[in-house]
């Protein structure tokens, strides 16, 4: 399958990269563009989604009467323009066409995990912070949630006591409705969508508004493909990620068929979906990618229904995408790179150099600074700062410049042919004796070993020495690789001999990750601290 064309172009004045120019109409939200597709879908009996834990599918018609159904009762119900309407729920059926009927009716969703919305018991509370208007979740729910509410109106799934009102109410008869009319934003770039948490991996999420402007622009951020086909599409990502949203209302801009779950998304669960249902699009995390091709090879089997495989989420390494393109014959494996804080997708991976996270998706705009703040060119690595087009003030946990380019606080550098490259994040720089260290790059170098599976390198902090490098990693269930085997593998394979796990190789059962699946490194730190000092090891006893 031949790749979509992607491009990057470089202004010599003005020093900004940019992708190819959006050419879609930017007057209309999002909640009447999903609106808009639904109803004049050219085939309504098109099925647009099956739920694989029942085997219900919902077709183009049904979804718009159910989007059209839930925005008239939540209008009815009390939602206005601009009220914070809280999603607590997995990826049910029902999510969909109740985020586009909300989304056509002015309201701002912001989508909680339902495991995380109680962990928190005081003013770090997910709903304290977000304060809605409005609540929906399962009925089940509704005590645990009570303490952490304020007088907001509590809508439920599924059938309750009587006491609140339920969706599944709200849909008896729902073919019987003809059509919702969806409210007028003027400023579709300067007014709230969806509100999501992000990764967390340094504490606590930060909640981030994401525009209309910036949700419909993401939707036509992918390129398409040069020979268009029947999608059949798989991402078990929850919608309170990004790739969840952006997924899902872009498959449904598209009109493809989605594969959708409440089950805990594992490698073994997407090549069993991928199996049955011939499907066509797979969208995971970078673990997921490893631990399927650990799956392929022991099966020694291919996925001839895929046309695009894409990871993304971490770094996905290199050797792991050529691997996979040898179990995809029919299409081709991308990875790239992307931020909630510009909804999505930033740039996208294909047949791209090693190392490199791909070229600009459409009406991406980036710069790249010095440590003085001087604007710099191609294969000058230093702070990669993107644009985003959110107009609301911005969190005080983000920097903005003037021309209104938020600080990724990203370490990166474009070669000469527009191809970005993300060698790592501040905070990942590791000082050793003084010398910078990109643990960035040795995570790199240990994903290539074809026995690991999850790796992390951290810095042990040690008088005199700083950062010593140590690395915390995951190794398939048969393997017999030892510590030893590891450091004699790599020690070839540094950029220098600065790079050296003096602090050790530690083998672990897994990582421990947020709730959205991202490595927490600084607990990581804390063991790797307490592991070396331990072992009675001493630096001047390194023998690799």
């Amino acid at each position: 399958m031949a790749p979509p064309p992607l491009d990057s172009q470089f202004d010599s004045e003005t020093k900004i990269w940019s992708g190819p120019p959006e050419d879609h109409d930017k007057s209309l939200h999002l909640g009447a563009y999903l609106l808009n597709v639904l109803k004049n879908a050219a085939n309504p009996d098109k099925i647009v989604q099956i739920f694989y834990d029942t085997g219900e599918e919902m077709s183009a018609r049904e979804m718009y009467q159910k989007s059209v159904r839930l925005g008239l009762r939540l209008q009815k119900a009390g939602v206005m323009p601009g009220d914070v309407v809280s999603i607590i729920s997995q990826n049910t059926p029902i999510m969909t066409p109740l985020s586009v009927g909300l989304l056509a009716i002015g309201a701002v969703v912001s989508y909680l995990d339902e495991n995380v919305v109680t962990y928190y018991k005081d003013e770090r509370n997910d709903l304290r912070r977000v304060n809605p208007h409005f609540i929906i979740c399962d009925a089940s729910e509704v005590d645990e949630i009570m303490e952490f509410t304020d007088g907001q109106t509590i809508i439920t799934f599924d059938k309750n006591d009587g006491k609140y009102q339920s969706i599944e109410d709200f849909l008896v008869d729902y073919e019987r409705e003809e059509e919702l009319i969806p409210v007028q934003i003027k400023e579709p770039d300067a007014v709230a969508a969806v509100i999501l948490p992000s990764s967390g991996t340094t504490g606590k999420p930060k909640f981030i508004c994401l525009s209309h402007s910036m949700l419909l622009s993401q939707l036509f951020r992918t390129p398409k493909p040069q020979t268009p086909y029947e999608y059949v599409t798989l991402n078990i990502c929850p919608m309170y990620w990004i790739s969840g949203v952006a997924v899902a209302f872009g498959d449904l801009s598209g009109l493809k068929t989605r594969i959708i779950t409440t089950k805990k998304s594992t490698p073994e669960l997407i090549i069993e979906i991928t199996q049955k249902y011939n499907v066509t699009d797979v969208f995971c995390n970078a673990t997921q990618l490893t631990g399927a091709l650990v799956i392929l090879r022991k099966l020694k089997e291919v996925l001839p229904s895929i046309k695009v495989f894409a990871a993304g989420g971490a770094a996905v390494p290199f050797h792991s995408v050529q691997e996979m393109r040898e179990y995809v014959p029919n299409g081709i494996v991308i990875s790239g790179y992307g931020l909630t804080e510009v909804a999505g997708i930033v740039s996208v991976e294909i047949f791209g150099p090693e190392g490199s996270v791909g070229l600009l998706a459409k009406g991406i705009y980036v710069k790249i600074k010095g440590e003085n703040g001087e604007l710099v060119g191609p294969n000058e690595t230093a702070i990669h700062i993107y644009q985003d087009y959110l107009n609301n003030e911005p969190s005080r946990d983000l920097v903005y410049d003037s021309d209104g380019f938020l600080n990724s606080n990203d370490m990166a550098y474009f070669d000469d042919d527009g191809f970005l490259y993300i060698t790592g994040r501040r905070e990942d720089i590791l000082e050793y004796l003084h010398n910078p260290v990109s643990s960035t790059k040795l995570e790199m170098i240990l994903s290539s070993h074809p026995d690991l599976i999850e790796v992390c390198v951290v810095g042990v902090r040690v008088p005199i020495y700083y950062d010593i490098p140590t690395a915390v990693v995951v190794k398939s269930p048969e393997s017999q690789l030892t510590a030893d085997d590891l450091h004699l593998w790599i020690k070839d394979k540094l950029p220098s001999d600065l790079y050296k796990l003096r602090g050790g190789i530690y083998f672990v059962d897994s990582l421990p990750r947020t709730f959205s699946g991202k490595i927490k490194k600084h607990i990581i730190k804390m063991q790797a601290f307490d592991w070396y000092h331990e072992s009675g090891a001493k630096i001047e006893d390194f023998k690799y």
